[in-house]
């Protein structure tokens, strides 16, 4: 088994070089990481804007947007209002596209029990035994347009960051 050295036949002047390059490497390592959390920064202040324009168009009746990452790192702009609008007419809509206007009009986070609620008082039609567990289902298989924040509670994804911390009712 090998010792504290690889070589024990290493002299002290190769032990030294070694060791200052090590130091070396961990600096500059530092710097890397230190440099990628600012750009992680970055990162979040642009997703943080984006959801702010969106948001505010979508107040202005301009439509909801939602960004989509894909693995280049860009992002796609998906209209939300158009995907719910390229929904074939002869088929039903799907729960997600009704799910939508339901949380916009809240204008903040709702549990899925409000959300199908919501979508009743709209007039959508279930014809399932477990309705909840079905809009649950639908909001979860479109993580581009939704997002569960936690306590049960659904947002629109593309939401800033204070609007997803209201509460259903909150003024």
């Amino acid at each position: 088994m090998l010792g504290p050295r690889y070589d024990k036949t290493m002299n002290v002047a190769d032990e030294k070089a070694i060791r200052q390059g090590i130091e070396v490497a961990e600096r500059q390592i530092a710097e890397i990481d230190a440099r990628l959390a600012e750009i992680k920064a970055l990162s979040d202040r642009r997703t943080t804007l984006e959801a702010y324009i969106t948001h505010a168009k979508s107040l202005l009746g301009e439509g909801l947007t939602t960004h989509i990452r894909v693995r280049s790192g860009d992002s796609l702009a998906i209209n939300v209002h158009d995907l719910i609008s390229a929904v074939d007419d002869k088929e039903p809509r799907p729960i997600w596209a009704d799910a939508v206007p339901i949380l916009v009009k809240a204008k903040g986070p709702m549990t899925v029990p409000q959300i199908v609620e919501g979508m009743k008082a709209a007039g959508r039609e279930f014809g399932a035994a477990n309705v909840t567990e079905v809009v649950r289902g639908a909001l979860n298989r479109r993580p581009d347009v939704f997002e569960n924040i936690g306590r049960g509670l659904y947002a629109i994804k593309t939401w800033p960051a204070e609007l997803k911390k209201r509460t259903e009712g909150a003024p």
